[in-house]
């Protein structure tokens, strides 16, 4: 796919972002991501590609983030346009830049960085609840192992306010849909991890299928979930330990 680098953006403030200002990231599904280095600071800015704005970030979720700070997800600087006064409500956003750790698993980092990675989402979680967001579309392709270690949720487009739901129900359906995730990425994860015979990884995945599923955690929080079960050096060590006890 061609990268068509934006001649400019503005931001809220009205100030403008330059094309020429803009490093190539990425592509995403429904946007190009840039790399964008500002008074000392890099951050990631997000244009959205015009036949994608039915699965862009919208405005009121925009509204809600820029006045939330994140532990886990990316925070959410301002909103962009390609024009001073778009037809649009938004082009992209300026976010938070997460450096990426290449080539680490899941299993390779800390099952402390594991649980407070988890436990800064739940806080997350709790702030934007509390306006009725409901997370969707999280998946593995919308995580990220930063250089630090730790497990970042940085993908929060196609995420929408349930006006109709309870704030705490909201809670409980996010909580439900992480418990998913992680599910999903240790299944992932172990698929590609050689340090497993085939044996061993048909009884684990039998088992992350238990231990990360609703019906057995009800209420429970995520974190209780790794803080129970994930209690040695790494998410592998644990995963090795319980296969050959």
């Amino acid at each position: 796919m061609e990268v068509k680098r934006p001649y400019q953006l503005f931001l809220d403030d009205g100030s403008c972002i330059y094309g020429d200002e803009l490093k190539f990231i990425g592509h995403g599904y429904n946007a190009d991501v840039w790399k964008w280095q500002h008074d000392g600071c890099d951050f990631a800015v997000k244009t959205f590609y015009p036949n994608c704005y039915g699965l862009a970030l919208h405005q009121d979720i925009a509204s809600i983030f820029s006045q939330i700070q994140f532990y886990n997800l990316p925070n959410l600087y301002s909103t962009v346009c390609h024009h001073s006064f778009s037809f649009r409500s938004i082009d992209g956003y300026v976010m938070e830049f997460f450096e990426e750790e290449k080539g680490v698993s899941l299993m390779d980092i800390s099952s402390t960085n594991l649980f407070s990675s988890i436990s800064y989402l739940e806080d997350d979680m709790q702030a934007f609840s509390s306006y009725q967001v409901m997370m969707n579309d999280i998946r593995k392709d919308n995580t990220m192992i930063t250089r630090d270690g730790m497990l970042h949720l940085f993908d929060y487009d196609m995420f929408y306010v349930d006006s109709d739901m309870n704030p705490k129900y909201v809670m409980l359906k996010n909580q439900h849909m992480v418990l998913w995730l992680l599910g999903n990425l240790f299944s992932s994860s172990l698929l590609f991890d050689f340090s497993f015979s085939t044996e061993e990884k048909k009884k684990l995945n039998d088992w992350l299928k238990k231990t990360f599923s609703l019906r057995r955690n009800g209420k429970r929080l995520p974190s209780e979930v790794i803080e129970e079960f994930f209690v040695e050096d790494t998410p592998r060590d644990s995963l090795k330990k319980l296969v050959r006890r």
